[in-house]
């Protein structure tokens, strides 16, 4: 977190503290997990498919692209403008954004289901 100290000028960042333990800890057990591939071979693929499948949609609630996909198909008389970005921003806006990353997601997926998935971290 960082520590501001106010002067007549606005905020003025005095101290910014860094966390390196929770990197640390990632990296120590991703380690770890290699040691124990001969202990993890035995949980079922469909154990772990399904653990991810629910971690993922869990996470969809609250994600701000989620928010905007779903904008897009709402009734506009629905909508409560004050507890969202439409009161600073117009609505048409929002959609074109949307459309935009709609159609980048459309285009990695597509890419992914080609022959050139595998080097495509390359190229980007």
């Amino acid at each position: 977190p960082r520590e501001y100290k106010h002067s007549i000028s606005g905020p003025r960042i005095v101290q910014v503290n860094d966390n390196r333990v929770t990197p640390l800890c990632i990296h120590v057990i991703i380690l770890l997990s290699t040691f124990l591939i001969a202990i993890l071979q035995y949980i079922p693929k469909a154990l772990l498919g399904g653990m991810f499948l629910f971690m993922g949609i869990a996470s969809l609630n609250g994600n701000q692209f989620m928010d905007r996909v779903k904008l897009m198909v709402m009734d506009s008389a629905v909508l409560d403008d004050s507890d969202t970005a439409l009161a600073e921003v117009p609505r048409r806006k929002i959609w074109f954004y949307t459309a935009i990353q709609l159609i980048c997601l459309a285009v990695l997926w597509a890419v992914k289901q080609t022959v050139i998935a595998i080097s495509f971290p390359i190229f980007i």
